[in-house]
């Protein structure tokens, strides 16, 4: 109930705008709805008390998974961390262009010259290297490692391999960057590699 009233939710359609200010319990009402769900439920929170009052409830009715890269060991036992992988998909050059148009928009380069055009190139080079992983089984360090230490024969290897499956431009793009100038290459690099900055957190 809220403020004396009941509260009735359709699991079928519609939804509810909850407000209140803070303490007035809009957390367990939330975490009831969790546990009284029918069937399986995508819930998004900040609020790690959501998941420590839901789970073992939930857990009852089937298994209970939480996607929270930072804090793997802080999950309850019965909960299974839920990974996402950048580069699996990516073989489709469509999948690895969006992925990358993505990655790079959510990227600042301010303090290099020339961004813009930087950043266009790190747009192109970007896609080519998540394909050429993907076809290739390599995962997201080693990625980042032929962006850091700019050698990209590898990745083009893999990506002539499997010529039939990818857009000519995509290997083109590679060629270009292994006889690029010295500025060229670790601007480009510099730039896409900056997508990659969460790996150095070791967890």
């Amino acid at each position: 109930s809220a403020r004396g009233h009941e509260v009735v939710i359709s699991w079928d359609e519609g939804g509810a705008l909850v407000l209140g200010e803070p303490g007035s319990r809009k957390s367990t009402f939330l975490a009831s709805v969790v546990v009284g769900a029918p069937g399986p439920q995508i819930v998004v929170s900040t609020k790690p008390e959501l998941m420590t009052a839901t789970w073992l409830s939930r857990a009852a009715k089937g298994p209970v998974y939480a996607f929270a890269p930072l804090c793997w060991d802080a999950l309850p036992e019965g909960v299974k961390p839920l990974r996402w992988s950048l580069i699996s998909g990516c073989a489709d050059p469509h999948v690895a262009a969006r992925r990358a148009r993505a990655l790079m928009e959510a990227t600042a380069s301010a303090g290099l010259a020339n961004s813009g055009f930087w950043e266009g190139k790190g747009r192109a080079v970007l896609p080519a290297l998540l394909c050429a992983a993907d076809l290739s089984k390599q995962g997201l360090r080693t990625l980042a490692r032929w962006l850091q230490e700019e050698r990209y024969t590898e990745a083009v290897e893999a990506l002539e391999r499997w010529s039939d499956r990818v857009e000519e431009s995509m290997i083109s793009t590679l060629r270009q960057m292994t006889g690029a100038a010295d500025r060229t290459a670790s601007s480009v690099s510099h730039t896409a590699s900056a997508v990659l900055e969460f790996l150095q957190d070791a967890r």
